[in-house]
Formats: structure tokens, C-alpha cells, sequence
């Protein structure tokens, strides 16, 4: 089993990946757009502790490398998240379904709900996501991996769920409330009848949640999508 070790934003636990230039790039002056795609790619290897893990294999990669264009760093990228998929798999699945679903809108198309800021501050806080002036992915082949390897029905599931608990959430005081108020009067009216109500409702409220699933609301713990993440 592969042991979960969260992101380089934690000041108490940082682990720093060191990595080095490529010989062929070491003897000559690196254009702007090098320098640029470079150090994209040290935060890249900085946003997992588990990429520590994996290091030589890393190393391997670029070592060889006589540039490291655009082109070049897509690439790289993509290799990486090859080399992490098992690890990215026990991250998603390590998440909840709120945590996945924000997690997928934001890769999706940078957009996120600002209303779900307790979930958005818990995957900041495990280090998913970071929070520097917009709200990124801790670094872009974990993003790459939900993105391809994540499929919409498991996405449009997730939602339904959500939805469900949300609809069962808002709805509980209210019933609560009114199967109190009977239950007082019929206990202070007609004892026998009080017993037999009781019998029925418990069994009412153990099938509620379960009914809800077929009730549409518009209750939801997911509302429309607010704020850009980007500059447009």
C-alpha cells in the first residue's frame, strides 16, 4: 500500500527536490523561456514528498535533455504523471466526494464555487491545492491525472450523492420538529395510538433518506459555479 505524504506547504515537514540541470544545459546560457519552463518544472517536482521517492527515475528523464522548451516540458509532464499514477490513484480516493468534485470542477475549467470554502480550505490545508493570489493545483500532472483518468459517471454519481445529503440535511429540524410535536400530543391524548404512531413513524424516518433519492429539490450542497479562478 502506497503510504499518502502530503505537499511541500507545510513550514513543519518540508522535504525539498533537489534537482539539477542537465549537463548539455549546464555549458551554455539558458533562453527565457528555459528559465521560465524550468522552473515550472522544480515546482512541479516540489508540489509531492512521494516524488522524492522516485527521484532517480526523475534524474533519468532529464539528464538527457539538451533544452527544455515548451514542448519539452509537456512532456516531462506527462512522464511524471506516468510514473505517479498509483500514487495520484490513493490521493483521489483519500478524498472525499465534496473534495473530489471541487477537485475536478477546478481542473476542469479553473472555475470554483467560493460558497464551499470549508472544503476548499481543507484541500489547501492537505496540500492539493494552493491559494497564491488564485486558487491552483499543487502541481499540473496531479491535475493532468483527474483529468484523464477520472470519467464524468463517476463525477455525475458524486454530484447526485451530494445533492442527496444536502436535500436530508436541510430537511431533518423541519421533520424532527414535527414528528415531536405529534408524538407530545399524542402521548398527552391517547396512549395506544401513541404507541402504534411511534412504531410507524420510526420506521417513516429510517426510509426518508432513502425516499429523497426520487424527491428533485433544489436543496444542493453544490451551487452554481461564481468566481472565476483565473484572470480572463
Amino acid at each position: 500500500m502506497i503510504e499518502l505524504s502530503w505537499p511541500t506547504n507545510d513550514p513543519d515537514n518540508t522535504i525539498a527536490f533537489h534537482l539539477s540541470l542537465p549537463t548539455k544545459l549546464k555549458s551554455r546560457l539558458l533562453t527565457e523561456n528555459e528559465r521560465l519552463n524550468w522552473r515550472r518544472l522544480t515546482e512541479e517536482l516540489e508540489g509531492f514528498y512521494f516524488l522524492n521517492n522516485i527521484k532517480d527515475m526523475i534524474d533519468n528523464l532529464i539528464e538527457p535533455l539538451d533544452d527544455i522548451n515548451d514542448r519539452t516540458f509537456e512532456e516531462l509532464i506527462i512522464r511524471i504523471q506516468e510514473l505517479t499514477q498509483n500514487y495520484y490513484f490513493s490521493v483521489w480516493y483519500s478524498c472525499s466526494d465534496e473534495e473530489k468534485f471541487i477537485l475536478y470542477d477546478l481542473a476542469q475549467d479553473g472555475y470554483v464555487n467560493t460558497k464551499n470554502t470549508q472544503v476548499i480550505m481543507k484541500l489547501v490545508r492537505k496540500g492539493l491545492l494552493k491559494n497564491e493570489m488564485t486558487l491552483e493545483f499543487m502541481n499540473q500532472s496531479f491535475q493532468n491525472y483527474i483529468l484523464t483518468v477520472v470519467k464524468p459517471v463517476e463525477i455525475k454519481r458524486m454530484e447526485k450523492t451530494i445533492r442527496t445529503r444536502g436535500a436530508w440535511s436541510k430537511a431533518q429540524l423541519p421533520i424532527f420538529l414535527v414528528i415531536l410535536a405529534i408524538a407530545a400530543f399524542l402521548f398527552i391524548t391517547q396512549e395506544a395510538v401513541y404507541q402504534k404512531a411511534i412504531a410507524f413513524l420510526s420506521t417513516l424516518l429510517a426510509l426518508l433518506p432513502a425516499l429523497l433519492r426520487f424527491i428533485p429539490t433544489s436543496a444542493s450542497a453544490i451551487t452554481p459555479r461564481e468566481v472565476p479562478n483565473a484572470d480572463a
